[in-house]
């Protein structure tokens, strides 16, 4: 039946059982709350048509503003159960006030039942009379009554108990939640990205009991849980967040002692269990699913037996269990000495990765970070790997709301991560002095453990990707009571490598990078200014090893710089000029292998016959592309001339100068093309991908004459790849600047695409071809333009 039909159904009933009412004398509502001691439930009913399993619906009768009965609405014809009679009792036992008078109607058969003794009235005289004598009654319900009334509907309508775990997790994320200052709660207020991870667990639950949700540290696996909670509680179902970090009792009795301190009413762990099993029958819109964060191979064993208890008990329904942990302890709980076994977790459980952000959860992240806060990351900065961890984006937000100066500017972040995004996230991490003082010593000990990485191969490769100690020079160089607190603060990973082998992964990378740099810092000097080309090796070795290797590496450069020594400086500046990239070659038959944070140490095999390119030594250059952003100048006449060369070596390169995203790995996506005799450029349509060319951006906007300069003598030599380069630094530097560079902007993207179709003949000639051949195909090339304009 439609609402219409339904409100006109309702009115009959009304009107046949107060037939000397006028209408309006009795009001209707169609939700209200039941009270359970401290706990209050909000009953709304639903149309019976449509929600035909309950085949119930409630509503609560007021006569002069006082409710005096409930009517409970069966579908026609369904009959009058006993235990309709007994639901519907103890649902009116539980109004405030109580209602004198429970009304069960099919529409045919009728039943008027006395609340407070739960027996048939007798009267036939529906009237005013009837109602006031059930107010003068003023009976009391007995202790035992209202006991009875509680737990008839704890065991026969799961949204009373499902209110009561919601209320339980809501209560337990209230507690993690916090504003974008608050870097100790893990989920950030009003910034929720909604992860794609959340459909494949609900799919996976509908085939499995069990999920096993796994990630790396700070990927965003307590954010997934809330949006899984909101979406079981928005669905009528309930989802109890326990964290297992925190969980000193089972599972069974924190329920229990919930239930009983909010309803005041006493359940035993029994009385759940029991509830539990009687639920196996409901449906999968009836779900209760039961969450354990923070689940560790550590996690005292008693919690584990109650899991495995609770997984027996929902195995049989739709009830369900979802354990998250990192990918380390995954590992540590289904494996055993290095081989798989068969256990309870790889056997009963299906597991879903949690992976960094996909691109489309980066682009909601700029897009929430845009509407919340004003800022953005710039265009291109989809393809940094920094930008794609979800726990940078509280500490971007934080940096916005901390160091804008007025309500309407915007937060501009830059697309590619340099030394002003690395202070960005370090500077806002807040400790005491003894947490910082142990960190330091933890960065201290990641340098000094460089020579054992070197030796070990897998080491090294793990170290280009994360900050990896091993655990036997660890321990040379801190205490076991500075390790346990590190691990403690959350700071300090400890993992098992396939070899048996135990490592320390630092969980913030940003300050190992920050620390570790003011010691390499002082330990290069004195060593370079003895003997500058011996230790040049040596430096470029430890910063390469280094998170953020190539921004530190340039900001110490540029600091000795400013301390004066500029003989050390110009060393600098000439050596890494020369230090150049190339595209080497590996022949088939031979193996490449690489450390992917999700997978490990994965080895690819060449093919025989085949060859694999890669582009070796690119440190060097990298290096020089964060000098030029920080704007160093020389004492000569022409004091930019020195870093417009650097500029000009890098951006004329023929291939891109960025280091290697790990992402491409599971969301391969293309940024550069062949574009014939001009060779290897980046996309213009993506935003700024390479460092050297965020750097011409920062000199379009800080020394605008500089870029202007090398865009004219890029121009008269033909340098197609430096010029490309400025077109990119140019398209996404407008409005950023002064009106003078934004001027120049305007003027070289003019300038470009005047100058395309010759850049294009050159591209698309014979190597061999004429100057006059190349103008006939750039003619052509004009006339298919106007063709197309036309």
């Amino acid at each position: 039946m439609n609402e219409h039909e339904f409100q006109t159904y309702v009115a009959q009933i009304i009107g046949q059982l107060f037939p000397t009412l006028q209408e309006g004398q009795i009001e209707q509502e169609h939700a209200f709350s039941l009270k359970f001691g401290h706990h209050a439930v909000v009953i709304d009913g639903k149309e019976p048509g449509k929600y035909a399993k309950s085949a119930i619906y409630d509503i609560l009768l007021k006569f002069q503003g006082k409710p005096f009965a409930l009517l409970e609405l069966k579908k026609p014809g369904n009959g009058i159960e006993p235990e309709d009679i007994r639901q519907g009792v103890s649902y009116a036992r539980l109004t405030q006030p109580i209602c004198p008078l429970t009304i069960l109607t099919d529409g045919t058969t009728t039943q008027l039942i006395n609340t407070f003794d739960g027996e048939p009235f007798k009267e036939e005289a529906m009237d005013i009379q009837f109602i006031e004598n059930l107010f003068r009654q003023g009976l009391l319900l007995s202790a035992n009554s209202l006991k009875n009334a509680i737990s008839t509907l704890l065991e026969a309508d799961h949204r009373v108990i499902f209110d009561v775990i919601n209320t339980i997790s809501h209560n337990a994320f209230e507690q993690l939640r916090g504003d974008p200052e608050d870097i100790s709660k893990p989920i950030m207020r009003d910034f929720k990205v909604a992860r794609s991870a959340e459909r494949k667990i609900w799919d996976q639950l509908e085939k499995t009991p069990g999920v096993f949700l796994t990630g790396e540290p700070f990927v965003g696996k307590t954010n997934l849980l809330y949006q899984l909670f909101e979406t079981a509680k928005n669905a009528g179902q309930a989802l109890l967040y326990i964290n297992a970090a925190d969980q000193n009792y089972n599972i069974f009795r924190r329920l229990s002692n919930f239930i009983t301190m909010r309803m005041r009413y006493p359940v035993t762990e029994e009385r759940v269990k029991e509830w539990l099993l009687l639920s196996s029958n409901r449906s999968p819109q009836d779900r209760l699913v039961v969450v354990y964060d923070h689940f560790r191979h550590d996690t005292d064993e008693h919690l584990k037996a109650d899991i495995a208890e609770l997984f027996d008990v929902f195995e049989a329904d739709n009830n369900r269990v979802i354990l998250a942990t990192d990918n380390a302890n995954y590992d540590l709980l289904t494996t055993t000495a290095g081989r798989t076994t068969t256990n309870f977790y790889r056997e009963r459980f299906a597991r879903i990765r949690l992976k960094t952000f996909s691109s489309k959860e980066f682009e909601l992240a700029n897009q929430l970070l845009y509407d919340r806060y004003g800022g953005m990351v710039l265009p291109g900065g989809i393809f940094a790997g920094e930008y794609r961890n979800p726990r940078v984006w509280r500490l971007i937000a934080k940096a916005i709301r901390a160091e804008r100066t007025q309500a309407t500017a915007l937060g501009i972040i830059e697309a590619v991560p340099s030394f002003q995004f690395l202070q960005l996230i370090s500077n806002h991490w807040h400790f005491d002095a003894q947490t910082r003082q142990d960190f330091k010593a933890l960065s201290v000990a990641f340098m000094e453990s460089m020579p054992l990485r070197n030796e070990q191969g897998d080491l090294k490769l793990m170290a280009l990707n994360l900050p990896v100690i091993a655990e036997q020079e660890l321990k040379k160089h801190l205490e076991n009571e500075v390790i346990e607190r590190l691990k403690l603060a959350g700071l300090l990973e400890r993992r098992l490598l396939p070899d048996d082998r135990w490592v320390f992964l630092p969980k913030l990378p940003e300050l190992i990078a920050k620390n570790a740099g003011e010691h390499l810092k002082a330990r290069f000097q004195p060593l370079l200014l003895a003997d500058f080309h011996q230790h040049y090796p040596e430096f470029l070795e430890a910063y390469q090893y280094l998170p953020f290797g190539e921004i530190i590496a340039a900001q110490t450069i540029v600091h000795w710089g400013y301390q004066q020594e500029l003989d050390l400086f110009s060393a600098f500046i000439r050596k890494l000029q020369s230090d150049k990239p190339e595209i080497e070659t590996a022949t088939g038959g031979g193996l490449v292998r690489l450390y992917l944070p999700e997978k490990g140490h994965i080895t690819l095999p060449i093919e025989p016959g085949e060859e694999q390119k890669y582009i070796g030594n690119l440190f060097p250059y990298l290096i020089l592309s964060h000098l030029v952003t920080l704007q160093f100048v020389d004492d000569s006449q022409h004091p930019d001339m020195e870093r417009a060369r650097c500029i000009a070596a890098v951006g004329q390169t023929n291939f891109q100068v960025r280091s290697l995203n790990v992402n491409t790995f599971y969301e391969p996506m293309p940024t550069n093309h062949e574009v014939g005799n001009i060779g290897n450029i980046t996309h213009s349509g993506i935003g700024i991908v390479e460092p050297i060319v965020q750097a011409m951006q920062a000199n379009i906007i800080q020394s605008p004459q500089v870029i202007d300069i090398l865009f004219r003598h890029a121009l008269e030599k033909k340098y197609y790849r430096l010029l490309h380069r400025i077109y990119i630094a140019a398209r996404y530097s407008d409005g950023l600047g002064s009106p003078e560079s934004d001027a120049l902007c305007e003027s070289i993207q003019a300038r470009y695409m005047d100058h395309f179709n010759k850049m294009m003949a050159f591209a698309i000639a014979d190597k061999g071809a004429t100057r006059s051949e190349r103008r006939k195909i750039e003619k052509g090339l004009r006339k298919r333009d106007r063709k197309q304009k036309k």
